[in-house]
């Protein structure tokens, strides 16, 4: 490794161990999943001497606990206590951040979330697990990451955690990048790179650096975006132009046909012509960049 690739002002490490933000996306993410838990648990506490007066009920209660209720996750104390094993599912990296008041405040956020949608309408609860979970997770999968520049080699390279066994860490040409947006958002900046006809389609498009890093590397970005690519000539394929306008044409033809010619309820009718009418101008859009 060079000398410039070692200046810390070209690498990162925005794991949530190490960056408060990327902590803050994972306890939202899974704010509702321990609310859920934590309204278990106070459910059980509150059922606890109903049981103990019962003791049939008891037994029945610890048996389907201890065999497929949440005592069963014991069996994979041995996966979860073992590094090797446990990198290969979840990653000791992720792990390594959380914090008990932090679990503890996500915790009864979460619940709080999860009650006070009740109250708004029945399905409530789905929205604000699918908002927290939906956003909360690709938001901290963008930020956890640590990476470097090389302004020598012209590359970016990315990491995943300590490793990332299946597809392996990612590394960057970024020669061949035809264009570069970056927006400051705060302590990050968000950039939105596009890339040359023929270029690997691993290498992402969007990606999140923090601002510092993307500051200090202007002048490796620019000169990347300097660098000629050389783009590959594509010729058109006459037949397939032809017969991708037929069916643009042709499906555009059925939709305003069955919306003229048939009696349709008017939602069945709509639904068609929007079908029709999105695949029919794909096909059309590909003719074109065909011809």
């Amino acid at each position: 490794m060079s000398e410039s690739v070692a200046d810390p002002a070209l690498a990162w490490d925005w794991g949530p161990a190490h960056s408060r933000l990327t902590r803050c996306c994972l306890y939202v993410a899974v704010a509702p999943i321990l609310g859920m838990l934590l309204g278990g648990a106070l459910l059980a506490l509150t059922l606890l001497p109903t049981l103990f007066s019962n003791l049939e009920l008891l037994a029945l209660v610890v048996l389907f606990a201890l065999v497929g209720g949440p005592f069963s996750l014991l069996y994979l104390w041995p996966v979860l206590t073992d590094r090797d094993q446990r990198a290969g599912l979840v990653g000791s990296w992720w792990l390594e951040g959380l914090r008990p008041l932090g679990l503890a405040v996500a915790a009864v956020g979460g619940l709080g979330a999860l009650v006070l949608s009740v109250r708004v309408a029945a399905y409530g609860p789905l929205v604000v697990v699918g908002v927290a979970m939906g956003v909360g997770f690709p938001v901290t999968g963008l930020l956890a990451t640590r990476g470097r520049v090389d302004p020598e080699e012209l590359t970016l390279r990315f990491e995943w955690g300590k490793r990332r066994p299946v597809t392996g860490d990612i590394t960057v040409e970024m020669c061949n990048w035809t264009g570069l947006r970056r927006y400051r958002l705060g302590p990050v900046a968000v950039c939105l790179a596009s890339y040359a006809p023929g270029t690997s389609g691993g290498a992402p498009q969007l990606f999140v650096v923090p601002a510092s890093v993307a500051s200090a590397a202007r002048d490796s970005f620019e000169r990347a975006l300097a660098t000629p690519v050389d783009e590959p000539a594509r010729d058109g394929n006459p037949a397939v132009a032809a017969t991708l306008a037929a069916f643009g044409l042709g499906t555009l033809a059925v939709g305003a046909g069955l919306w003229l010619l048939a009696d349709l309820p008017s939602g069945i009718g709509l639904w068609i012509v929007a079908v029709c009418g999105t695949f029919g101008v794909l096909f059309l859009v590909l003719a074109a960049r065909e011809r």
